[in-house]
């Protein structure tokens, strides 16, 4: 099958092939990257606070400042990363977000639930999306783990499903 670019088969799949992206849109419809829910304990961990502080920056839609909690050399495995490589470094974020500008009208995480683990964060939950152009609109599941080092974040990596990312932090359901 030929896909042409625009087409809601393009953006089904890249909905589906995307699952960490976090929509970069206009205000008001930006990302609200704030649990809708308790994560049912406090969490007063520094990586916690620096993911905290990153995904406000994020809300604003101001990358600069999301950048200054990044580490120069980051790693960032979204679920697409499989077909298009890893993103690395501030540039490759740069991509990664202009790429869900141009692609989602929507792409709003919900993280049901933050686990931290001294080095890493482990979070679980959705995003819901729209597709710029398509209006294909659905939820995709998000489980994934942030990597902190001296206070910035250095890897993501997202699994999509929770077991295996439950398994790669070494816990079971």
């Amino acid at each position: 099958m030929e896909l042409r670019e625009g087409s809601a088969e393009v953006l089904e799949f890249f909905a589906l092939t995307h699952p960490a992206v976090w929509r970069r849109g206009h205000a008001p419809t930006r990302p609200s990257f704030t649990p809708r829910r308790d994560t049912g304990r406090a969490m007063p961990q520094e990586n916690v606070r620096v993911f905290e502080l990153a995904r406000d920056v994020l809300d604003r839609g101001d990358m600069e400042a999301f950048l200054g909690h990044v580490d120069e050399n980051v790693v960032w495995i979204a679920a697409r990363s499989g077909v298009e490589g890893a993103y690395r470094g501030h540039e490759g974020l740069r991509k990664f977000f202009a790429d869900n500008e141009e692609n989602f009208e929507v792409f709003e995480p919900d993280f049901r639930e933050i686990r931290d683990l001294g080095d890493r964060i482990l979070v679980i939950g959705v995003i819901h999306f729209r597709g710029r152009g398509s209006g294909v609109e659905g939820d995709l599941p998000i489980a994934g783990i942030f990597t902190f080092r001296n206070g910035k974040l250095t890897r993501w990596e997202d699994f999509r499903d929770r077991a295996l990312a439950l398994e790669a932090v070494g816990l079971r359901e």
